[in-house]
């Protein structure tokens, strides 16, 4: 059902949880709640839009964007929390120059660093939500978005594998 939808993206670590919704028109003020529920608002005719893939035609203010994410549910070891959610928006000026800007939606200031042991300490949200208008969106140029969700701080690979033989 994703692939249809064009809500697949990669990963080569965490198996976070991301959606994105884009519309012309203000969300309602339960959109958040909507996606925890595990509801799709576009897909259910509740909302105006299209999916993250999608193509928004534009007029007016600028789209609203909604933003949502929920931690890897983790196996063996426990999901990490997360620590930020961003939106990045790309476009090119007139003179054809591509242009990034990262908006940060949300954020656990207080996310711990992993311990000498690499242990993590399971503190901040496992799911955040934001929404955003882009009162700068200029349609001439057109933009496009993306989600992207961050973890807590956690210890590589390597340093795990060093730390548990003692190096």
């Amino acid at each position: 059902a994703a692939l249809k939808r064009r809500e697949t993206f990669a990963t080569s670590g965490s198996r976070m949880r991301i959606r994105a919704l884009a519309s012309q028109t203000p969300f309602p003020s339960n959109i958040c709640e909507q996606l925890a529920a595990g509801r799709s608002p576009i897909e259910e005719g509740l909302v105006d839009g299209v999916p993250m893939g999608g193509t928004l035609n534009v007029s007016g203010t600028g789209p609203y964007i909604v933003a949502y994410a929920i931690q890897d549910p983790g196996g063996e070891e426990a999901g990490i929390p997360l620590q930020r959610l961003e939106l990045i928006k790309t476009w090119a000026n007139k003179a054809g120059e591509l242009k990034q800007q990262v908006l940060k939606l949300a954020e656990n200031a207080n996310a711990p660093q992993p311990n000498a042991d690499c242990s993590i300490q399971q503190q901040g949200p496992e799911q955040m939500c934001a929404v955003f208008h882009d009162t700068q969106f200029n349609a001439d140029t057109g933009a496009s978005y993306y989600a992207r969700a961050l973890e807590n701080n956690s210890c590589r690979w390597t340093t795990k594998m060093c730390t548990a033989k003692g190096v």
